[in-house]
C-alpha cells in the first residue's frame, strides 16, 4: 500500500517518527468512538420518544418515520463499531501509522484526546459523571 502524499508540507513521511502507533489501536479508538456515538443516539431516541408522547397524538406519520431514522443511525454506528473492532483485531502488530495529519482536523477535545495529535496525547477519554456536552 502506497501512502498518499500529505497535504501538510511540514510533515515529512520519510523522517522516522516516534508518533507511530499500531493501526489496530487507531481502529479500536475509532470503534469506541462509533460505539459512544451510538449510545448518545440511543439517549436521543429516548428524548424524541418522550417529546412525541408529550405531543399527545399531534405527531404526524411522516414525523414518526423521521424519528425512526434515528434508530437506523444508531444501528449503523453500532455495526461500524463492530466492523472496525474486528478489522483492527486481525491486523499485524507491526502495521503502524502516524495519525497526526488526520487528527489535526479534529476539534472536539474528547476526539483529540482519543486519536491524539501526538502519541502521548492518545488516551481513552471516559465520560466524567456530571459532565454535559451540549455541542
Amino acid at each position: 500500500m502506497t501512502p498518499l502524499p500529505p497535504s501538510d508540507p511540514s510533515f515529512d513521511i520519510s523522517t522516522p517518527s516516534d508518533n507511530r502507533v499500531p493501526l489496530s489501536g487507531v481502529l479500536s479508538s475509532a470503534a469506541l468512538e462509533a460505539q459512544e456515538l451510538a449510545g448518545l443516539g440511543n439517549r436521543f431516541q429516548g428524548l424524541v420518544a418522550e417529546l412525541m408522547r408529550m405531543s399527545a397524538g399531534a405527531v404526524e406519520a411522516d414525523r414518526i418515520v423521521q424519528a425512526q431514522g434515528l434508530d437506523g443511525l444508531v444501528q449503523r454506528l453500532s455495526a461500524l463499531s463492530t466492523f472496525l473492532e474486528a478489522l483492527g483485531a486481525n491486523l499485524p502488530a507491526d502495521w503502524t501509522v502516524d495519525p497526526r495529519l488526520a487528527a489535526k482536523n479534529l476539534s472536539l477535545d474528547q476526539s483529540v484526546r482519543r486519536f491524539g495529535r501526538r502519541a502521548g496525547d492518545r488516551v481513552p477519554a471516559p465520560p466524567v459523571a456530571g459532565d454535559v456536552d451540549l455541542f
